[in-house]
């Protein structure tokens, strides 16, 4: 009897799902009452004819079972309360460490700043597991287990952990506060400095273009590929700047005179190596030429001394061709769209009296072509990606999505680099696109969070018992990035009511539901009726006809007004 019992709490001590405290307040009772029915039901001794037989043995040895099989039960319920104190007590330790660590940076910083954010939660998690540690010491201590003094400091440790972790994290959030003053003056003083490099980039490069001394070509050509490496440099230290401008919620600084420096640099790079090839293989007489040409271009200055126009022909090329306002300016008449001109041809045409509204106009044709490109590029790259589907869930006929976290964070370069786009002065041509992707790219968030949770729900279908769908690994932190994700989509929809609403201030008396329903009707006029009486005051329906066009109108007392004029909601 003995042996089983043992064998029994073994068995119990290696399931920890199939004991715990409850069960132990549950069962513990049961035993202690069982020695007590073992000392009342089992007398000292028995008589059987002329025999007396000793039953003390007896009931000792049943009595020293049953103790062996209470204290077996402490014992499990003990080391299930140290394992649990010290695995709670390691988690608090890692979160500890993670909030004592100093951020080099506003990177770092601003990545403690979203762990600190996720702590409550944390705790919150942990709380179940200190719940449940502390009831199985009370339980301990309800039966006068004899608990050692580490059990004791386990207890007010893990107790105390909580408030210490609380106490840390208002530390280093004020600590933090001082650090990103601190990081946000060295960036600025950094800056600076980089401004001021810029300008020596830009100046060295300018003075590659005045260089005719052919007998340093080898020395030169080593100085155009230490400054390349420069600006390549400058480039990516420009892009950290960006980055870190967001992060503290500045205004994003403009560096593209990098990019327009990197372009100069390229054609002279060529050009010194040829004119290094050249000198390699003797050819001097071809340098000569390639000099002079030089000497010619040089010299050469379209337009009187204003090569403005040149250096935005290729941009507004097709916009000159096209502008009635030029060729009014120049009393010729407008070109049809085709027409082939050379840049002899429109100085006979007198393009010359108008420098200054050509480079204007080409500047705008500039801006223009960049944001046709930018949305261009962002829709060519989003023609390549595709959801990753390695495997079937089981043998159900549910795919499993793999990891999006590349595609989420595409996604928010895009979002960033098409709300520029949208504030930007010279949007009006493409402004329907623009619009268009905007919406679209705004849905992918929503569309993605959508898929995780239909997939989850597929899976809890298929698996109802709710500790095994609740125990699914990752599952919390998908739940968790999915509200994130979300909260973001509720933030961007409201930003997106409220633009909506800023553009006609009657849709302030809608509220976001029936915004939405509007808007996602709006080429369906008989499907917003419902709610005229709401944007438009004792206006209750309207009567159209065959083609959708309002005749009349209708109170909300079902009077009838004719209209005068014809109304079409669809133009």
């Amino acid at each position: 009897m003995e042996l089983r019992a043992l064998y029994f709490c073994r068995g119990w001590a290696a399931s920890p799902k199939y004991w715990n405290s409850s069960l132990a307040w549950e069962w513990l009772p049961y035993y202690l009452q069982r020695i007590e029915q073992i000392e009342e039901q089992i007398p000292s001794s028995v008589l059987v004819g002329v025999f007396c037989v000793g039953c003390e043995d007896i009931k000792s040895s049943l009595k020293a079972t049953v103790r062996g099989v209470t204290q077996l039960l402490l014992d499990v319920l003990a080391k299930r309360f140290r394992e649990q104190c010290t695995q709670t007590l390691e988690e608090f330790r890692k979160i500890s460490i993670i909030l004592k660590q100093q951020p080099p940076g506003i990177d770092e910083l601003t990545e403690l700043r979203e762990f600190m954010d996720d702590t409550p939660a944390k705790l919150e998690a942990l709380a179940v597991d200190i719940k449940s540690a502390l009831h199985m010491f009370d339980v301990l201590e309800t039966f006068k287990y004899r608990l050692l003094v580490e059990d004791h400091n386990l207890r007010w440790k893990l107790y105390a952990s909580p408030a210490e972790i609380l106490e840390l994290s208002n530390e280093v959030a004020t600590s933090l506060i001082k650090d990103r003053a601190r990081f946000l003056d060295d960036m600025l003083a950094q800056q600076c400095e980089f401004a001021a490099t810029i300008v020596d980039i830009a100046d060295v490069v300018a003075g590659f273009a005045n260089f005719t001394d052919t007998s340093k070509l080898a020395e030169v050509y080593d100085s155009v590929l230490a400054v390349g490496e420069r600006i390549d440099f400058s480039i990516q230290q420009a892009k950290v700047f960006n980055h870190r401008e967001r992060l503290f919620g500045r205004e994003v600084t403009d560096y593209t005179s990098l990019i327009k420096i990197q372009k100069v640099y390229g054609g002279i790079k060529a050009l010194r190596r040829v004119e290094k090839v050249l000198q390699e293989r003797n050819l001097l007489a071809v340098l000569a030429k390639a000099s002079g040409v030089m000497s010619e271009l040089a010299e050469f200055k379209p337009l009187g001394q204003d090569d403005a126009y040149c250096q935005t022909r290729k941009a507004s090329a097709t916009l000159l061709l096209l502008d009635s306002q030029l060729f009014e300016r120049i009393g010729e008449p407008q070109l049809d769209e085709g027409t082939t001109l050379t840049l002899n041809s429109l100085l006979d045409k007198g393009i010359a009296s108008c420098t200054d509204f050509v480079v204007e106009l080409g500047e705008l044709a500039t801006k223009e072509s960049y944001l046709e490109k930018a949305l261009q590029t962002m829709k060519a790259e989003w023609e390549q990606i595709k959801f990753d589907f390695p495997e079937t869930y089981k043998d159900t006929d549910t795919y499993i999505l793999k990891g999006t976290d590349e595609i989420v964070a595409l996604l928010d370069e895009h979002i960033m680099t098409t709300q520029g786009l949208q504030f930007s002065i010279y949007k009006k041509p493409l402004e329907k696109d623009i619009e268009e992707w905007a919406n679209l790219i705004m849905t992918f968030r929503f569309f993605t969070v959508d898929t995780a949770w239909r997939v989850l729900m597929r899976h809890t279908y298929e698996e109802p018992q709710v500790l095994a769908a609740c125990s699914t690994p990752g599952l919390a932190d998908k739940l968790r990035e999915n509200n994130r994700l979300l909260e973001r989509v509720q933030k961007e929809l409201q930003s997106y009511l409220e633009l909506k609403r800023s553009q006609f201030a009657r849709f302030y008396f809608l509220s976001n539901d029936e915004l939405l329903e509007i808007l996602s009707e709006s080429t369906d006029p008989l499907k917003v009726q419902a709610f005229l009486c709401k944007v438009f005051e004792n206006i209750n329906e309207l009567e159209f006809n065959s083609d959708l066009v309002a005749t009349a109108m209708f109170s909300a007392e079902g009077k009838l007004g004719l209209h005068t004029y014809s109304l079409s909601p669809l133009l």
